[in-house]
């Protein structure tokens, strides 16, 4: 779903300074625009994160939730003189909008704000410094104003005067761009990366602070990631005009308060934290480099799942308030990529494998009996069913005629399986069919004349699998079922071949062996 949406932020830096908080949300944009699902969300998160992590009281905190653009000036110009009038030292403000826009102005409702007219109020709050994120359609017109340009990657540099000053701009999308929304993220891509990055994600030098170019590259990244799985892609933009000492902080993910916990990760990997259960919408996710990570979260259940080359890690666990809990002392489950393919859960369309296995089929020809057999094969696992090659011998050799003549038979198989597996926590059983071109060969040993004989014939048959991981990439498999031969065989009257019948003997075969998956 296409969404457009505007996130402004002013803010200064400065341990002790009061900040103060607006956030403005609006589904609804003009009457020819679709009704958004998430920007009140949006809005409701950005300052749920601030209040939790970031330096904003309830007394210093307004949401604007579905009001019209008057409503919306009037509050800013209302902030702005209580700003003015306070008297604080290095006062911060953050703006926050998220709904509708075009590159000309936001759209609230059936009314409109100017972009020129709110980043003039922003930039002219007399907070020390100023910062306005906007994550709309064609947003990035906001900093086209002075020729700003999309940079993914850059460095902050700062003076050495006695605070940060000045004002900045963060967009959500290039002037030409649409934002969009995501039902799983309950958020558009854009204010769900920036708040999962003011948690912590973005705190790329591990420091328990997440500063704004940090925020900024960490949002960067993931926006233009999200958005390439969509039709379009979004490029954030950033205009920059601080100066001072240090760099200006937005959260304290190691300082959380409220009812909010925080999660430490130290294995390095791709975290995708979704909450409550792995259908659950996505909290966060984190890509953890060597020394971990520690992200705040509300106080409630997630589930967490490692990514890695050839399988997921799963735990579950619960954050509790103003604690922290270490991820890697929670026992986990090992997923295998087959069984995120079979499920549709991974990004790999296939899994491929190789089989080896050993074990018995029934007789077939009458007075051959139990016969001793090897297979290999390769399949390739989809989401809906699993398609295979393998090849067969099986070999049988018996005396016969009071010893006077061996008789060996050797029989191979070229097969085409399709399987269906079904997927439980330490098994997967799995159903299909069995189709097989055969050749038969016979020699004999005798003291006689007895030439070789070759045949030819197909069989046909059910299969049931079951199979356990033994660990990652490698499973035990024991499979078996019932099958059905048809092949012409030698009448023999008197010890001589007269003639032949059409033979279709029902018999059955059991096999165990280990399946490589790749």
């Amino acid at each position: 779903m296409v969404s457009g949406c505007i996130c402004l932020m002013t803010l200064t830096a400065g341990a002790t300074s009061p900040t103060y908080l607006i956030a403005i949300g609006n589904n609804a944009g003009a009457a020819n625009e679709v009704e958004l699902l998430y920007a009140e969300r949006d809005a409701r998160q950005v300052t749920r994160v601030f209040q939790e992590l970031g330096e904003v009281s309830g007394k210093t905190t307004m949401l604007l939730a579905g009001e019209d653009a008057s409503t919306v000036r009037s509050a800013l110009l209302d902030l702005n003189a209580r700003i003015r009038a306070g008297g604080e030292t290095n006062p911060k403000l953050i703006v926050f909008y998220s709904g509708h826009a075009d590159s000309k102005a936001l759209h609230l409702g059936n009314t409109r704000l100017d972009l020129t007219e709110l980043r003039a109020i922003v930039k002219g709050s007399s907070a020390s410094v100023r910062l306005l994120v906007i994550d709309a359609c064609r947003s990035g017109a906001v900093t086209r104003v002075k020729g700003v340009k999309a940079t993914p990657l850059f460095k902050l540099t700062y003076d050495t005067g006695q605070s940060a000053q000045g004002f900045a701009i963060l967009t959500s999308s290039s002037a030409g761009e649409n934002s969009q929304e995501s039902d799983r993220l309950r958020a558009s891509f854009f204010s769900h990366h920036l708040v999962s990055g003011l948690r912590g994600a973005a705190d790329k030098n591990m420091d328990g602070k997440v500063t704004i170019d940090e925020a900024y590259q960490y949002t960067y990244a993931q926006t233009l990631k999200s958005s390439g799985r969509s039709l379009e892609l979004q490029h954030p933009t950033f205009e920059y005009g601080l100066k001072g000492k240090g760099g200006v902080i937005l959260t304290r993910p190691s300082n959380s308060k409220g009812r909010t916990g925080r999660l430490r990760i130290e294995t390095p990997g791709l975290y995708l934290i979704s909450e409550g259960s792995e259908s659950g919408p996505i909290a966060m996710e984190v890509a953890v480099k060597k020394g971990g990570t520690v992200v705040a979260l509300p106080h409630r259940k997630y589930f967490v799942q490692r990514r890695g080359l050839n399988s997921y890690r799963e735990y579950e666990v619960t954050i509790s308030s103003r604690r922290t809990t270490r991820l890697d002392t929670h026992p986990y489950r090992v997923i295998d990529y087959d069984r995120l393919v079979r499920k549709g859960g991974s990004q790999r369309g296939a899994v491929h494998g190789l089989t080896l296995m050993g074990g018995f089929r029934g007789q077939r020809i009458e007075g051959m009996g139990t016969t001793p057999m090897a297979l290999a094969g390769y399949a390739v696992d989809f989401s809906t069913l699993s398609l295979g090659l393998r090849l067969g011998l099986s070999q049988f050799e018996t005396p016969t005629h009071n010893e006077v003549q061996t008789l060996t038979e050797r029989d191979w198989s070229l097969g085409i399986m399709v399987q269906r597996f079904i997927d439980f926590d330490l098994v997967s059983i799995s159903l299909g069919i069995l189709v097989e071109g055969l050749v038969f060969e016979q020699q004999f040993q005798t003291r006689g004349e007895a030439p070789a004989r070759r045949a030819f014939g197909f069989s046909y048959g059910a299969l049931l699998g079951i199979e356990t991981t033994l660990w990652t990439g490698l499973a035990l498999r024991l499979e078996g079922g019932p099958t059905s031969s048809v092949f012409e065989q030698a009448v023999v009257d008197g010890g001589e071949a007269v003639g032949q019948e059409l033979r279709t003997p029902l018999t059955w075969s059991a096999n165990a062996g280990v399946v490589i998956r790749l």
